[in-house]
């Protein structure tokens, strides 16, 4: 038995969009999950912005405030800023997830600029 679906294009582009935006939140909870692992291992690394004295201040917040700093170092790794990692462990895999990303970023505009064009062909 085969499903024979027909979508219009509109839905096809909501489907992309919908697919683009699932994918890019994998990738920043996958991101801030192994950066959080690496930091956890040394408990050098402090975020930045969060005025804390010593790294343990960090470590000792409670498990959805930690998890909502790693998101957002997630996605500043995401956009190439820096997130000061201490460490050879921590340095590699940013710069890794740093170049990720920012292939990550470029498939994104593509990918809208060719949604946008076929878009407007149809009007």
């Amino acid at each position: 038995m085969s499903l024979n679906i027909n979508f219009s294009e509109i839905q096809k582009v909501i489907l992309k969009v919908v697919s683009l935006i699932l994918s890019l939140l994998l990738y920043i909870h996958i991101t801030a999950c192994l950066i959080y692992n690496i930091a956890n291992n040394e408990q050098k690394w402090m975020p930045k912005g969060q005025n804390l004295d010593h790294p343990s201040e960090f470590y000792e917040r409670p498990v959805k405030s930690r998890y909502l700093i790693m998101v957002y170092t997630a996605m500043t790794i995401l956009t190439g800023n820096d997130v000061e990692p201490v460490g050879d462990s921590l340095t590699g895999v940013v710069s890794v997830l740093t170049i990720i990303g920012s292939l990550i970023t470029a498939n994104i505009f593509g990918t809208f600029a060719v949604v946008v064009t076929a878009l407007n062909r149809k009007s």
